[in-house]
């Protein structure tokens, strides 16, 4: 009975030990590797989803196919980490149908990315598009507008002073329309300035068709950009149908980021839900070892008291019947009492004795037997606790690295913050000084236009004096051609002179009178003659001055216009500045814009961090506690091998 009610006990210790050995192997098999798999599916999601929003806050093409490289290659670890947990958990209904929805959520997520990532490519290109399209089209209404008044400031037909008004109102309604719906992001707004535009766009074109079948001099100027403008403010491929594309395609990419968000958080939902149900387990599983402990010890108590009971009445019997012929008996039981499993009792006795002796030697060696199994099986027992704890120590160790990583990711991402935050502030100021330099640049452009046309009109002024000069010098010409004659008349009327002279000396006296004034008529020759020269030395000084002049003034003239065309050129020079100004305020913004979404983005990132954070730290905590369970666990069985140690067998 004694034998039975021992070996009961130890099976029963076996039994217990074994059911606590079982519950804390359900925790390092199941439970640690389940915390351990979400975690890391957790953080490759994160990181895939950091690449994603780094993809779209790039604008560099290079950039932005290393990014999406990245992320494909992050898509292929969480798929490994997510296969990871399937396998450990594929006995595991709950988990198993969690990990079926997180499956589908990775498909939707990272097809929706690569949506995202081709619609955000398209609205780099529509948004080119419609930069250049803007900018056409500022041009042609410039042209359609100033020019067109240029070619009909000068116009006296009322006919064509009333339409051509006309058709600067339509010109200028359209322009008004199409300023508006560039300037504005509303979808009804664009649709709607589209159609409007359809019904203006008759109406410029009967305007401007009345005006050139009135002068058809402004077909060949004014024919090309009409069409074009038309185009822009109310066809496909125009300015408004740019802006259009640009406008959808950014819509459609924002509905991609919320998409993505609303996918991430439910994957994050189901990785926290994992991490919870293991610590549940866990908990569940230490409970049960400690339940399984303490009935252990109940049962112990109870079958020791039993024992304890039996063999005092055992003794109290054995003492009142036969005490002497039990001198052996005790000395036998005194060295099994002191653990000497190899003493045997003598047998040469009576009966009963005999029987007694027999049963105490089958006693001992049944307890020689026990005690060697059970000692084999503290040795076991022995080493499977030491790895337990072995094992506890390591996972504890990683956990407390985890935990540690995890805090460093979570005050990295908060310094992350911080440096989006600034630069959200640079962008902001960089995108003032560029308002103020487009200011600044508009200035010099309207200095440089009043430069051109004060230029223009020193031109005219320049023509007309060197067309008033060479008029000056063809005159002279003419005075020259008086002066030969008049050389001509003074020479001939010399000629007369001398020969009245002669005639004058052949009549004598008769001829006296006719001879004087012959002679005054000689003289009043040579004096014409005189004066001639020095007419025609002066004309011809004139006529080199003039000369020298016209030179001149053509050569003001020519530099004059060189001046106008470097005029001109550093016009349009400063109308390229200024609409690469725009460019650069555009982009400013969006940069401003992405950066205050980043900070966004990484002030949520780092919330997240600081919530796993905490749960490592819950975790560590957890498993502090099953390691000074395994301890205690450990110590018992080296207590228990030192019990069965005792015994010599």
């Amino acid at each position: 009975m004694m034998v039975i009610l021992f070996t009961a006990m130890v099976f029963m210790m076996l039994d217990g030990t074994s059911r606590i050995h079982q519950q804390l192997q359900q925790v390092t098999d199941t439970a640690l590797p389940l915390v351990s798999y979400s975690n890391q599916a957790s953080v490759r999601l994160l990181a895939a989803d950091k690449l994603f929003k780094d993809f779209l806050t790039s604008q560099d093409p290079a950039r932005m196919d290393a990014y999406e490289g990245l992320f494909t290659d992050a898509h292929a670890r969480f798929s490994d980490s997510l296969a990871q947990l399937v396998v450990l958990n594929r006995d595991n209904a709950e988990v198993q149908h969690q990990l079926t929805t997180l499956t589908a959520i990775e498909q939707r997520y990272f097809q929706e990315a690569q949506t995202a990532m081709v619609n955000y490519r398209t609205q780099m290109l529509a948004q080119q598009e419609r930069q250049q399209s803007t900018r056409q089209f500022q041009r042609l209404y410039t042209t359609l507008y100033d020019d067109m008044k240029e070619q009909l400031a000068d116009q006296r037909n009322v006919a064509i002073t009333m339409m051509s008004k006309n058709y600067f109102l339509k010109l200028k309604q359209t322009e008004t329309i199409t300023s508006d719906a560039l300037a504005t992001e509303d979808i009804d707004a664009i649709n709607k300035a589209i159609r409007n535009n359809k019904r203006y766009v008759n109406h410029v074109g009967n305007a401007y068709r009345s005006l050139s079948t009135m002068m058809p001099a402004l077909k060949m100027a004014f024919d090309q950009p009409i069409a074009r403008y038309m185009r822009d403010i109310g066809q496909s491929g125009g300015a408004l149908d740019a802006h259009y594309q640009y406008i959808e395609s950014r819509n459609k990419l924002y509905d991609n980021i919320h998409t993505l968000a609303a996918e991430i958080d439910k994957a994050t939902q189901i990785l926290d839900s994992f991490r919870h149900y293991a610590s549940g387990q866990m908990d569940s599983a230490i409970d049960r070892a400690d339940v399984a402990y303490q009935q252990g010890y109940k049962k112990a108590l109870i079958f020791g008291g039993i024992m304890a009971a039996l063999a005092m009445g055992i003794g109290w019997y054995v003492a009142q019947s036969v005490r002497k012929p039990l001198q052996s008996t005790l000395t036998t039981l005194e060295a099994l009492a002191n653990g000497d499993m190899t003493k045997r009792n003598d047998v040469n006795q009576s009966v009963e004795f005999s029987q007694l002796g027999v049963y105490i030697n089958s006693l001992a060696d049944n307890l020689q037997e026990i005690l060697g199994r059970l000692s084999q099986a503290s040795g076991e027992l022995t080493t499977v606790a030491e790895q337990n704890q072995a094992t506890t120590s390591d996972a504890k160790q990683r956990l407390h690295e985890q935990r540690q990583q995890t805090a460093s990711v979570a005050t990295a991402m908060t310094e992350m913050e911080h440096s989006v935050t600034e630069v959200s502030q640079s962008a902001q100021n960089t995108m003032q000084r560029i308002h103020d330099v487009e200011h600044a640049s508009q200035t010099g452009r309207e200095v440089m236009n009043t430069n051109i046309d004060t230029a223009q009109q020193l031109s005219a002024r320049l023509d007309e004096s060197v067309q008033a000069v060479a008029n000056l010098q063809q005159t002279s010409g003419h005075i020259g051609s008086i002066l030969d004659v008049i050389r001509n008349i003074a020479d001939q009327t010399n000629l007369l002179a001398l020969n009245a002279a002669i005639e004058a000396a052949r009549a004598g006296d008769q001829g006296r009178g006719f001879a004087v004034v012959a002679d005054e008529v000689r003289v009043l020759a040579k004096r014409t003659t005189d004066s001639t020269a020095e007419i025609e030395q002066m004309i011809t000084t004139l006529q080199d001055r003039a000369s020298q002049t016209m030179t001149l003034m053509q050569s003001c003239l020519t530099e004059m216009d060189n001046s106008i065309e470097q005029a001109n050129n550093a016009n349009a020079a400063m109308e390229a500045i200024q609409a690469i100004i725009q460019e650069i305020s555009m982009m400013s913004a969006h940069i401003a814009h992405a950066a205050e979404e980043q900070r966004d983005t990484t002030a949520s990132t780092a919330r997240t961090l600081e919530g796993i954070s905490h749960i490592a730290d819950a975790n560590f905590a957890s498993m502090e506690e099953v390691a000074a369970a395994s301890q205690t666990l450990d110590v018992l069985v080296h207590q228990q091998n030192d019990l069965v140690q005792r015994f010599k067998l």
